[in-house]
């Protein structure tokens, strides 16, 4: 049994809601470099931050000015273009969005920078390196920086779990044991945000739970037989018992890395 017995189950669907909604625009709003990411190779043109951006009539405009020069987005490594999908301006759009899948399915319609890294047999590798090392830097969350630019931070922390889920390993001997390691990252990044409980919410906490069931089903299509369908949407409904459905999360995501 995990840390998510301490999971406060009782808060309502309206601060769930709330909490969400603080949590995109957050995300979308900001952009800025914190300590646990490197100067991007290449830089989005215009930004939430920018006079320029609040100009934009339409969200098409503000697509159109996000993507990448066809040129370059061949030309970037794995882990450059990761840490530039990384700070895609509308990257918290995703968590709007429910079920996750339609999040992440936005996402890959509206943005060509992560349609490029998908395209790439190593793109797991660049998001888990990603991922590592934003949870080996969860002490930035100490530091007297602006709320916006935590939030920012945290947000990117789910959405890189559910990218995870979206990677297809090649189909080799290794395929299993891969799987396996970005489970135990998730594993991980799940038990070390529980010390920081202002920051990670409860919805944070489902985010990985959900990311954890789908890299399983990438290994063994029938555990979807063993969770019950509202881990695939959100929790949302108050009368869930959320709690049972997580423990059993828990121990089967034991039981998949040994």
């Amino acid at each position: 049994m995990y840390i998510c017995d301490v999971i406060q189950i009782n808060e309502t669907h309206m601060k769930r809601k709330i909490l969400l909604i603080l949590f995109c625009l957050i995300a979308c709003v900001v952009n800025a470099q914190t300590a646990a990411e490197k100067k991007l190779p290449w830089d989005y043109p215009v930004k939430p931050n920018m006079k320029k951006w609040e100009q934009l009539q339409t969200v098409k405009e503000r697509i159109d000015i996000c993507q990448i020069q066809e040129n370059l987005l061949s030309s970037l490594s794995t882990d450059d273009l990761t840490d530039v999908c990384m700070q895609y301006p509308l990257l918290g759009v995703v968590l709007a969005w429910s079920p996750h899948e339609r999040g992440l399915d936005s996402l890959f319609y509206r943005f060509n920078g992560v349609r490029e890294l998908y395209k790439r047999k190593d793109a797991y590798k660049g998001l888990l390196n990603w991922y590592r090392c934003a949870i080996q830097n969860l002490s930035f969350l100490d530091k007297d920086v602006p709320l916006a630019e935590k939030g920012s931070f945290c947000s990117k922390i789910s959405i890189t779990e559910l990218l995870l889920t979206r990677c297809q390993l090649p189909d080799d001997a290794d395929k299993d044991n891969n799987y396996k390691e970005i489970m135990r990252h998730l594993i991980c990044g799940y038990e070390k945000t529980f010390a920081y409980p202002e920051y990670f919410t409860y919805y944070s906490f489902l985010v990985n739970c959900f990311s954890r069931t789908k890299i399983m089903m990438k290994i063994e299509e029938r555990i979807i037989e063993e969770i019950p369908p509202e881990i695939f949407y959100r929790f949302l409904d108050v009368d869930t018992d959320v709690q049972a459905i997580i423990s059993a999360i828990d121990e089967l995501s034991c039981q998949f890395i040994n």
